[in-house]
């Protein structure tokens, strides 16, 4: 038959050289188009290999997508086969109501799980659809670990974690996937700790980095602001979070972990400083909360404040007692503030930043 003659060098009218190597294989044109519909597209349309590139890129849908992924793969083409992820990617939420998703090997599957880029899914919705793909066929299972990895789990609440993955069997059986659930326990498990705390799986899937604006004063009414406002880049506009429990002027805010925390400040308009406040809030993304943790030891406005290597720094700044040279650090840990050396002087309304490690404080 043909694969004889194909052995013997016999009638064989094309030779596919792959990318990678120096190696060459004769073949019969007939056969290659009659199995692939990327070579049929070459040999009978006239094509090059870039028109069939563009060729197959701009057909790609739903109903194919894993199809022209496999072409892209099987023959090398690099191009096609990065715009086939892109294109999973981007269609994922929809691509799971479709057969097309069961068929999608695993090393795309782990590229989508993986990435901070999937958007629309919640967590519990991949990790029911990643436990279908590996149910399909035994052999999958080999893969459970590994894709259970990119999951992430932390990111659940505890009742999803209890109702729907702790009742798969190999959630509890495989060392892999216990240890996740541990780790999403503990993380839910001592929320002070939660910025000191992060890791790829708890991170929320954002591939952009945002501005966003808190408190402050509306000088034509002379009122404290409590709003929480982001600015959208693909909108143009900006967008309101949720907002303070109280208003604020003269705050410090600072970041742990991808976690905001606004810290003293006063909520009233008052230039004297003499309605400071000690309250300390966080606020999470992930949920769009707020949350109060240890308030200072001396209630402070008009300081600056650093996050510096996982703690928080609040550096001088005035009260109704008067100017403070005082300094006190936050221990996300433990959720305390303690003192550290103090200036040798009172600063106020100065400023402040982070450079090589180290906080530089200038200034008033």
């Amino acid at each position: 038959g043909f694969d004889q003659l194909r052995l013997e060098g016999l009638l064989c009218d094309v030779t596919l050289m792959p990318g990678d190597t120096d190696d060459a294989f004769p073949v019969h044109r007939v056969m290659m188009a009659s199995a692939s519909d990327y070579f049929k597209a070459m040999f009978t349309g006239g094509m090059k290999e870039q028109d069939c590139k563009v060729f197959l890129i701009s057909g790609v849908t739903l109903d194919n997508c894993v199809e022209v992924g496999r072409i892209a793969n099987t023959y090398n083409l690099t191009e096609v086969d990065k715009y086939v992820n892109s294109f999973v990617l981007k269609n994922f939420p929809a691509l799971l109501s479709t057969g097309e998703f069961l068929k999608l090997p695993f090393e795309r599957l782990a590229f989508v799980l993986s990435s901070n880029s999937l958007k629309h899914c919640t967590e519990l919705e991949l990790f029911k659809a990643t436990c279908r793909w590996l149910r399909l066929e035994e052999p999958r299972m080999d893969f459970a670990a590994k894709l259970m990895k990119n999951i992430r789990f932390p990111l659940m609440t505890p009742q999803e974690l209890i109702n729907y993955v702790q009742t798969v069997d190999f959630m509890r059986t495989d060392n892999t996937c216990v240890n996740l659930l541990l780790e999403a326990s503990n993380y839910q498990m001592m929320p002070y700790m939660q910025p000191v705390m992060q890791s790829d799986r708890t991170a929320i899937r954002s591939d952009t980095t945002h501005l966003v604006t808190l408190g402050g004063v509306l000088r034509q009414q002379l009122v404290v602001s409590k709003e929480l406002r982001m600015y959208d880049e693909k909108a143009h506009e900006w967008k309101s979070l949720a907002p303070m429990d109280a208003p604020r002027y003269q705050h410090g805010i600072a970041v742990i972990g991808n976690f905001l925390y606004v810290v003293g400040g006063q909520s009233n308009y008052d230039t004297k400083g003499k309605t400071a406040v000690d309250t300390v809030f966080r606020f999470d993304p992930r949920y769009n909360k707020w949350m109060q943790v240890a308030s200072l030891n001396e209630k402070r406005t008009f300081f600056h404040l650093s996050a510096l290597k996982g703690y928080l720094y609040a550096v001088g700044g005035r009260n109704a007692a008067g100017e403070l040279p005082t300094v006190e650090c936050y221990n996300p840990r433990t959720n305390e503030w303690t003192y550290v050396a103090k200036m040798s002087e009172p600063h106020y309304g100065h400023a402040g930043t982070v450079y090589g490690g180290v906080m530089y404080i200038s200034g008033k």
